[in-house]
């Protein structure tokens, strides 16, 4: 089954970002790819000069923000495509919401904007003005590239920032695996990330996250530095702890036996957050361990880091 790496809300909001463009091949024989690697260059020539010296006839020179799809072929990399393209490496992992670079694969969709930049995603409702300032771009241009028709946006809706690079902190999410194996010993995962049978039910559903074998009792660990959002009793999980990381990850720990930290406490990478358990909907004693990005279920191989003690 082709999986398609792009951010949820993008597919809902295809008005504001129209895929124009299908490239089959990063080659020139391509015509679809040559006309849009050169967009994307004189896109990103424009806006360096808006940056420097704004003025309205030479923002309608630039072309709003569109998008290419791309069918990812044997050998490519996140570092080969946006070479390839002219576009930098920060601007596909963002606009791709991808967590490292075991996160695309053959047959594989990736979204490439028609320039450089990042999407962020508000915590909370904040005025175009205020996100100028912050990124020392004129609002105009945000206003325009994005097709906005208000000044504000909401909480969680999304917006392009052009020629905005990620920050060193957030890039290390992608190029080191920042999370931690939730346990230090039991490494035995009894059920994988994705489709397979509910044990219930026996029908094909979807896992969000993996299942480790491990006797009720178990230390459990946060897998980064965090907060406690949530720790308490939920449907199917059982005794649950959410811990909230930065750039919108939140690590989930289900069908515990016990709690040992709060609601609004700040944790540690490896400290020990409760005990598992065979709470909730389950067939035996395990954890349950999810990550989570923007509230969408990741792999967790994808992100974790088994060198780790």
């Amino acid at each position: 089954m082709k999986k398609i790496i792009i951010i949820n809300i993008l597919m809902l909001n295809t008005n504001i970002f129209p895929i124009i463009y299908e490239i089959k091949n990063l080659d020139n024989n391509d015509k679809s790819f040559i006309k849009f690697k050169n967009e994307i260059k004189e896109n990103n020539s424009l806006v360096r000069e808006l940056k420097n010296n704004f003025s309205y006839p030479k923002l309608k020179e630039v072309k709003k923000l569109t998008v290419a799809s791309y069918n990812v072929k044997k050998n490519d990399t996140i570092f080969s495509i946006a070479e390839k393209l002219g576009i930098n490496v920060d601007t596909i992992i963002s606009f791709n919401e991808i967590n490292s670079e075991d996160s695309i694969k053959e047959g594989d969709t990736i979204l490439i904007p028609n320039m450089d930049g990042i999407i962020i995603f508000p915590e909370k409702k904040i005025y175009l003005k205020s996100l100028s300032e912050i990124y020392k771009i004129n609002e105009e241009i945000l206003f325009y590239i994005n097709n906005i028709q208000r000044d504000f946006i909401y909480p969680k809706e999304e917006i392009f920032i052009p020629l905005v690079r990620m920050s060193d902190e957030e890039k290390s999410y992608f190029l080191s695996k920042v999370f931690i194996y939730p346990l230090k010993t039991n490494k035995i995962v009894s059920s994988l990330y994705g489709l397979r049978k509910d044990p219930f039910t026996r029908r094909i559903r979807f896992h969000g996250g993996v299942d480790i074998a491990t006797p009720s009792g178990t230390n459990v660990m946060a897998t980064a530095d965090g907060q406690v959002i949530y720790a308490d009793w939920a449907p199917d999980y059982g005794i649950l702890i959410v811990i909230k990381h930065k750039y919108g990850y939140t690590s989930w720990y289900g069908h515990l036996s016990k709690i040992l930290v709060k609601k609004g406490e700040i944790v540690k990478q490896g400290q020990i957050i409760g005990l598992s358990g065979n709470t909730g909907r389950t067939t035996g004693p395990h954890l349950h361990f999810e990550i989570r990005r923007f509230n969408t279920r990741k792999n967790p191989f994808e992100v974790l880091d088994f060198s780790h003690p």
